[in-house]
């Protein structure tokens, strides 16, 4: 190794101690230093400094001029990711880029660190914040001015026609507007040496074509006057007509004015001393504020760009979504819509999927363009899924900010020009095209790509100022208001009223936690600690507290006490466009039991924490879609008699304190019987399904179906759907489904032929079975079809605004099994249940749920005299049974049955 030492000590970088309870380090990144390098890489040289926060506006929660947080040191917040930015879950569209993403994967891995130098001694970094450093390093040596004429370094690489390293300053963000003392840019110089290639790429980065220099003269005018080398290729480049009307544009192209010379960063790698957890307790709990009191929030999503296309959308919508989007959204939601706008979210998503040039549609005055091309979805999907917008961390860091800029590979952007791209997806139709498959119909998540959305919604409730125009820009400002949360309290005047007013622009760490789920940290802890300290405080116990000493086990335990409270008065409305803020949401209380998902997705980003107890929902792992829902009362509160004077019991119902156990008030109503073969998430296998309904009768136990028309409404459990436009009943699509699935097992003739005698006893179950099954002579003569989207691909797809059964069907059953009760009712169930489960109701909660009786070891269950006097159970997950979702079985027998349990 080639080790160059002079001034530098290359020891490992201790850190002072902060010299007050509200001071933070910020880093400031000087630049390469040629004359410290290993392995002949000049080493990135940092300065570190202390900066005093504004210790009385630590409470803060907007950007007002009369409350703004403030930093005695004004400096920017770095916004990145420790790892890969590219998505974590390898689920890129194509091939190749699954294998970008692997390779990705091993360059970032935790191992991969590099040297940089702060305050002259040694400090290892990762590769993403070292990209970002050596970014930033770049820009200050190009914005660097030498003497005697004060050029700049692309100023005197395009002047020497050194086009390598005119494109490396490009890339890093340089000036190309900087000019020397003679008022000449580095076009200019470029053309006047006639330096062709450098030319094209300078104007091709945004270059202005037509800036004159002290003596009046443009870069073509330069070209003509000293006529040396590719002059005349130079001149023919600069006249033409795209060129003379497009030069000049690098305010869009290029680096947008971040003084990065003189900027102070606030990095957590940096900043805090990650190996002190008594400092890094206190810098956690202080997040809130160091994002309040930073100039900016500095957005860092890698030097890898997406595509052009994805910027070029990006651009589009940031200079024409307002008016349009506006217009078409009240056109779509207006009755008297005529049938062009009726039709055009369809049209719009067929155009994107299948056209490859630019196209124009006008309704009136209103001029809708799809500039989204053929096969380009990928693209936009990749940029959703990005690793950045998964991160638990960036919930605070974006909703807190005052300013927030985007950067990834040499373009910037504002917060508010992506909010109007996302607007403007949401708009046009584009989010199912983009990931049709599960969401939870409540909050909006369990959907990857939907994290940006709820990015947005985030912000626009916690920060209601005037620094971002977004509500103006979205045309929703009216809307908007409506959509913070709901407290329930009127508004006070007089003392107090001021922290009053701040703290109801706070969410509850409940409705945080629901609204943020598939969000994820490396560290699970940080799932709560990430939200911990912006949201309303916690009242009660067990305490939550910012502690990496903590068993993570033991936060998620304390935490699950006030999740399941859930969020009182405290509502929400999902949607983005606040076009219908009358449909709000809360979290009701023990709804937080809807979130106990144990069985392990194949999707999964991270492997999940173990031993925890049954009853806790485990934060930090990816949600599949709840069966929880306001329409289902199986035994909510309203339905038990009036007698019971204390249906719910808020928890914890606990005296030994003993946090892992919770009482819940239950009663036993049924068994699981029989259950389907599914081994794994993605398995279906029509054979178990219709071996199943063998042993049940033709008519369903309700005495109103079929046993088939049963099957279909638990397989989506009561959701229903409009199906594509050719298939006008639910029943066709789902007798669609049964065939296709049925024609599939022809490759395997032993399934087939079972799976037909299945099916024959099943038409031969009373009359009403051939309406929702196909026929043995159809299943026998229909040849399947030759690829699936002939039935359900895109042709199918894109003439059609709502799911088919077959994603609906996933949405519900995707992490569940079909199983049958002893007392004959059909339903779904978690994977991890067994035959021999008990059903039971809980008072107050809204669907029937799955639960084990535990045996106690050594003829006791521990934890004190009041816990052995009640049974104990595993708490195994909710369930849909069909015929008891709307309080069938609450009768007054049942009803009096309830009693108190302990889940553990």
């Amino acid at each position: 190794m080639a080790l160059h030492v002079a001034a530098a000590q290359f020891q490992p970088y201790q850190y002072e101690p902060l010299p007050s309870p509200t001071s933070i380090r910020v880093v400031r990144i000087l630049g390469e230093d040629p004359d410290h390098a290993i392995c002949g890489i000049p080493l990135i040289r940092c300065r570190l400094q202390f900066a005093e926060l504004n210790e009385s506006s630590s409470s803060s929660t907007t950007s007002s001029s009369s409350s703004s947080s403030r930093s005695s040191k004004p400096y920017q917040a770095l916004s990145y990711t420790w790892s890969s930015p590219l998505s974590p879950d390898n689920s890129e569209p194509t091939q190749d880029q699954q294998e970008a993403s692997q390779r990705s994967a091993t360059t970032y891995r935790p191992t991969n660190q590099w040297p940089i130098l702060v305050d002259d001694r040694l400090f290892f970094v990762r590769q993403n914040l070292y990209e970002f450093a050596r970014r930033i390093a770049t820009i200050v040596e190009a914005e660097t001015r030498r003497p005697p004429y004060g050029k700049s370094a692309v100023v005197e690489a395009a002047e020497r026609g050194d086009l390598p390293r005119v494109r490396d300053l490009i890339a890093g963000g340089a000036d190309l507007a900087a000019a020397d003392v003679f008022g000449e840019t580095a076009l200019h110089y470029a053309a006047e040496n006639g330096h062709a290639a450098v030319v094209e790429a300078l104007v091709r980065a945004g270059a202005d074509v037509r800036r004159l220099d002290r003596s009046r003269r443009t870069p073509v005018m330069c070209a003509v006057q000293r006529e040396r080398r590719e002059w005349a290729k130079v001149v023919e480049f600069l006249n033409q007509d795209h060129v003379v009307k497009n030069g000049g544009r690098a305010a869009r192209r290029a680096w947008q004015g971040l003084d990065t010379a003189s900027a102070d960063f606030w990095i957590d790698a940096i900043c805090i001393d990650q190996e002190n957890l008594n400092e890094r307790n206190v810098q956690v709990s202080m997040m809130p504020t160091i994002y309040r009191s930073a100039e900016s929030v500095l957005v860092w999503l890698g030097v890898d760009p997406v595509s052009d296309e994805f910027y070029d959308l990006l651009d589009f919508a940031a200079t024409t979504t307002t008016t349009t989007t506006k217009t078409l959204s009240s056109s779509l939601s207006s009755q008297g819509a005529t049938d062009v706008l009726k039709r055009l979210p369809g049209r719009l998503r067929s155009l994107l999927q299948r056209n490859d040039y630019l196209y124009y549609i006008s309704v009136g005055d209103v001029h809708i363009r799809t500039v989204h091309l053929h096969g380009k979805h990928a693209e936009l999907d990749r940029f959703l899924l990005l690793s950045w917008f998964q991160r638990a961390w960036i919930i605070q860091e974006i909703g807190l900010g005052r300013k927030v800029i985007m950067w990834q590979g040499q373009r910037q952007w504002k917060w508010d020009d992506f909010v109007r791209l996302l607007h403007l997806i949401e708009s046009v139709g584009l989010t199912r095209a983009l990931k049709p498959h599960e969401a939870d119909v409540k909050f909006a998540i369990g959907q990857r790509s939907t994290e940006p959305w709820i990015l947005a919604r985030i912000r626009l409730v916690i920060r209601r100022d005037g620094d971002e125009d977004e509500h103006a820009s979205l045309g929703i400002a009216e809307k908007m208001a409506a959509a913070k949360p709901e407290t329930g309290a009127a508004t006070k005047k007089g003392p107090g009223a001021e922290k009053e007013e701040k703290e109801k622009s706070l969410m509850s760490l409940p409705m945080l936690l629901a609204l943020t789920w598939n969000f994820y940290c490396s560290d699970p802890r940080d799932k709560i600690f990430a939200l911990l300290s912006m949201a309303k405080p916690l009242t009660g116990e067990p305490k939550v507290v910012v502690d990496y000493r903590q068993p993570t086990q033991e936060l998620y335990t304390r935490v699950a006490h006030h999740f399941l409270r859930g969020t009182g008065t405290e509502s929400y409305t999902p949607d983005l466009r606040g076009a219908h803020v009358e449909a709000r949401e809360s979290v009701e209380p023990f709804e937080g039991l809807s979130f106990v998902h144990r069985y392990r997705r194949t999707d999964q980003v991270l492997p999940g924490v173990e031993d925890l107890p049954s009853w806790v929902p485990d934060f930090s792992s990816r949600l599949g879609t709840r069966l929880y829902h306001k329409r289902f009362t199986a035994a909510s509160s309203a339905k038990l008699p009036p007698a019971e004077e204390e249906p719910l019991k808020t928890p914890p119902q606990n005296p030994t304190q003993d946090w892992s156990k919770l009482t819940v008030h239950a009663v036993a109503i049924d068994e699981i019987a029989h259950l389907e073969d599914k081994p794994t998430d993605g398995y279906e296998d029509i054979r178990s399904w219709l071996t199943l309904l063998a042993v049940l009768p033709s008519q369903y136990r309700n005495g109103q179906q079929h046993i088939v028309e049963a099957l279909r409404q638990t397989f989506v459990a009561e959701d229903e759907w409009v199906p594509d436009p050719k298939h006008t009943d639910p029943i066709d699509g789902f007798k669609e489904f049964l065939w296709w699935e049925l024609v599939r097992l022809k490759s395997d003739n032993k399934a087939f032929e079972a799976a037909l005698a299945s099916l024959k006893v099943l038409l031969g179950k009373g009359t009403g079975a051939p309406a929702f099954l196909p026929t043995v002579e159809e299943v026998t003569q229909r040849p399947p079809p030759e690829m699936w989207c002939l039935s359900h691909g895109p042709t199918c797809f894109a003439a059609s605004e709502k799911p088919t059964f077959r994603e609906t069907l996933f949405r519900t059953y995707r992490y569940r099994k079909l199983c049958v009760t002893k007392a004959g009712y059909l339903g779904l169930c978690p994977m991890e249940t067994r035959r021999g489960d008990a059903v039971h109701l809980l008072a107050g909660y809204r669907t029937p749920v799955v639960m084990r009786r535990k045996v106690a070891e050594g003829g006791g269950s521990g934890g004190g005299a009041a816990a052995t006097e009640l049974e104990q159970f595993t708490f195994v997950g909710e369930a849909y049974l069909h015929g008891i979702m709307h309080g069938e079985a609450l009768t007054p027998e049942v009803s009096v049955g309830f009693r108190d349990v302990v889940l553990v």
